[in-house]
């Protein structure tokens, strides 16, 4: 999800703002600017292309820039895209390889989101079979 354009929003670990050229002259952003440009990603850029961009730009945030997932439900749920967080959720679920480390993800989820999700994010863990 990284870009090189100076103007292109990119996300990664410990960042400071998602444009290079922003932090090229040592400006930063708090973490609810950095939430509100995600939801600029997801809407502008990303929802065009679908829900495999969508939910992959799930993953890339939850995994590659390790935001917390109440962060990544913010963006999501404001674009109106949380069904790709939540196929992004279902698969790192389904991929936990022990029962009680399931039962801590999903008391995250719950924690994390809206009932509505966790509904959702339910359904889907359901639907496919654990990667034991």
């Amino acid at each position: 999800m990284t870009q090189t354009q100076s103007n292109t929003p990119r996300f990664s670990h410990a960042m400071t703002c998602c444009k290079a050229g922003r932090v090229a002259v040592g400006l930063s952003c708090e973490r609810v600017d950095q939430m509100c440009c995600a939801w600029h990603r997801i809407a502008g850029a990303f929802k065009p292309r679908g829900l495999p961009v969508l939910s992959k730009f799930a993953e890339h945030l939850l995994d590659a820039c390790a935001w917390p997932l109440a962060d990544v439900f913010w963006p999501f749920n404001a674009a109106g895209e949380s069904s790709a967080l939540a196929l992004a959720c279902a698969s790192r679920y389904r991929a936990i390889s022990t029962e009680a480390e399931r039962l801590a993800f999903r008391s995250t989820v719950v924690a994390s989101t809206s009932p509505e999700f966790v509904a959702v994010f339910d359904v889907l863990c359901k639907a496919a079979p654990l990667r034991l």
